[in-house]
C-alpha cells in the first residue's frame, strides 16, 4: 500500500435520495512492486461495487483480457448457482483517492452487470474505515485508508 499523507479518504454522495448500491470509479493494473520503475503502469479505469457481502475482490474476464493477466492459482467460489473453481490473479488497485494497493488477489467472475466490472470486497474494506450515513435521506459513503480510529455510534449516543 502506498500513500502520500498519513491517510487518504474519499466520499461518494448521492445527488438526492438514498443509494441502493455504492459504486465508484477505480483503476486497475497489472501488479508492480518497484516504485522506482518508470513509467508506472497506467491503470485502466473501471466501475467497482463496494460489497461488504463479498469476502474478497472480483474482476470480470473482460478485465483479464484487457490487462493480459495470467492466473496465479484457482479458488473455490460459492455463488447463487452453486460453486465453481475460478482463476485468481494478482493486480494493483487504484482507489478514488489516488491511493494504490499492490498485490491484491482478485478472483475472476462472469460478467457482472453493465454498471460495474469490479467488486471491492472485505479484503480491502477491512483495511480502512468505512461509514455510510443517510442524513436528510441523502446517502454519504466515506472511506479512509489506512484505518485511523474506531467509529462507534453506540458510544457516541451515550
Amino acid at each position: 500500500m502506498s500513500a502520500i499523507a498519513p491517510f487518504q479518504a474519499f466520499n461518494i454522495e448521492s445527488a438526492g435520495g438514498r443509494l441502493s448500491s455504492i459504486i465508484s470509479e477505480i483503476g486497475i493494473s497489472f501488479p508492480f512492486e518497484d516504485e522506482s520503475l518508470a513509467p508506472r503502469p497506467i491503470p485502466t479505469l473501471k466501475k467497482a461495487l463496494w460489497d461488504t457481502g463479498a469476502s474478497h475482490c472480483f474482476i470480470t474476464q473482460k478485465i483479464v483480457d484487457q490487462l493480459g493477466l495470467k492466473p496465479i492459482s484457482k479458488t473455490l467460489v460459492y455463488h447463487a448457482d452453486g460453486s465453481s473453481f475460478q482463476n485468481v490473479y494478482m493486480v494493483t488497485l487504484f482507489l478514488p483517492n489516488k491511493l494504490y494497493i499492490e498485490n491484491v488477489e482478485v478472483t475472476e467472475t462472469k460478467a457482472l452487470t453493465n454498471e460495474f466490472d469490479v467488486i471491492i470486497g472485505m479484503d480491502i474494506i477491512t483495511q480502512g474505515d468505512l461509514a455510510i450515513t443517510n442524513v436528510g435521506a441523502k446517502t454519504l459513503f466515506s472511506f479512509r485508508l489506512p484505518s485511523q480510529k474506531r467509529i462507534d455510534f453506540v458510544k457516541d449516543a451515550l
